[in-house]
């Protein structure tokens, strides 16, 4: 099997040479209304930057999701709106034959790089109770700070019903919670969808 990741360059030459400033890897710097350093003209998608949620920090994390609503409040600044655009996690996810693999908010990586000290824990379980038919693996990873407990991010990967679990966790992710504060999420459950204890609520509990 053969895996190209070959990634996205922001097209921003015309702007470069139009005196806009630029930003991480070259994108359009713009704050949260997608306005870029010169008054009256926008820039959203894949040639502009976007702000991390968990780093507070100039990114770019060229995603259709984002480029769609980076767009929106864009347009609707344009036309006199007043609109925000908060940021971003770099939520994604893929699908790997039948393997489901998701992500969200920074990685240990990222963390050693911006200097955060961070806990991780990482657990196994199943899609869903163990008994019923198709209760596939699915392993969760999450990243906490060492210090005020704050989820930095997470990730999943397992058999069909584990990838979108990840947007419980992009949703803590956006709200700035603590490990504390979710290890009693209602979150809902079924046999044919869940185990007694959802996986991501096992991993949180771990902290």
């Amino acid at each position: 099997m053969v895996i190209l990741s070959i990634g996205v360059t922001p097209n921003s030459q015309i702007a470069a040479r139009a005196g806009i400033e630029l930003g991480a890897a070259n994108a359009i710097r713009v704050n949260e209304k997608m306005e870029t350093s010169q008054p009256y003209i926008y820039a959203a998608g894949d040639c502009a930057v976007v702000r991390h949620i968990v780093s507070d920090r100039e990114m770019y994390i060229p995603m259709g999701t984002t480029a769609n609503k980076q767009g929106r409040v864009a347009g609707e600044n344009a036309a006199g709106g007043k609109a925000a655009f908060r940021g971003v996690l770099g939520t994604g996810i893929t699908k790997v034959m039948d393997m489901e693999v998701s992500r969200t908010g920074l990685c240990e990586q990222e963390c050693d790089n911006l200097g955060i000290e961070y806990i991780s824990h990482f657990i196994k379980s199943r899609t869903r109770v163990p008994y019923y038919p198709d209760a596939g693996r699915i392993h969760v990873k999450l990243i906490a700070d060492k210090n005020n407990r704050r989820l930095l991010g997470g990730q999943i990967a397992g058999y069909p019903g584990s990838g979108k679990r990840i947007d419980t966790i992009a949703a803590a992710l956006t709200m700035h919670s603590r490990v504390d504060d979710l290890k009693n999420m209602d979150l809902a459950y079924s046999p044919p969808f869940s185990p007694l204890w959802d996986p991501v609520l096992t991993a949180i509990n771990r902290f």
